[in-house]
Formats: C-alpha cells, structure tokens, sequence
C-alpha cells in the first residue's frame, strides 16, 4: 500500500483480493453521468481486471460506505468493486 501526493491510497493485487467479498460473485458499479449502474460479475473477471489494472485505488467515505472499497480504470470508466465490509479501510 502506498498513498499518491493527492493522498489516494494505491494498493497492491495480493493487498486488493484480501479485501474481496470471498463469494462467487461480485458486484461492482459504474457512474456515469445519468446515475449509478451496477451488475455482479464472476469473481474470476474481477479477479482478471484487478490483475490487469495500472492501479488498484482505495475508494472514498461514500463509495466505503456502499461496500465497495476498491475502484480501477476499466474500459476507460471507473469501475467501483464491492468489498467486505470488515476489510473495507483496513489496513492489509
């Protein structure tokens, strides 16, 4: 883990998955400018997109308090991943 000069907070792939909700599915959410829209993917595609990411971000209070404590770059969109909720904010 490490935080950027704007104070984001960057994690690790082993970091991130420790963060994971251990079922087999997974929702994520996007916000694009009409409103928030969200689907559950197969833990194996986050696990993939995770893996390919430039940067694995610590999400903000708000995001944190809907359970999904991390985000990427994915398809040029944030992509806003659930989390445990225990393990959201924690350090790994």
């Amino acid at each position: 883990m490490k935080k950027t000069k704007k104070g984001r907070i960057i994690l690790t792939y082993t970091e991130a998955i420790k963060r994971l909700n251990p079922r087999g599915r997974i929702h994520t959410f996007r916000n694009p400018s009409f409103g928030l829209v969200g689907c559950d993917w197969d833990r194996r595609d986050v696990l993939s997109a995770l893996k390919k990411a430039k940067e694995i971000h610590e999400t903000g209070n708000q995001a944190q308090a809907m359970n999904h404590g991390l985000a990427i770059i994915d398809k040029g969109d944030m992509l806003f991943i659930e989390t445990t909720p225990n393990k959201v904010g924690e350090k790994p």
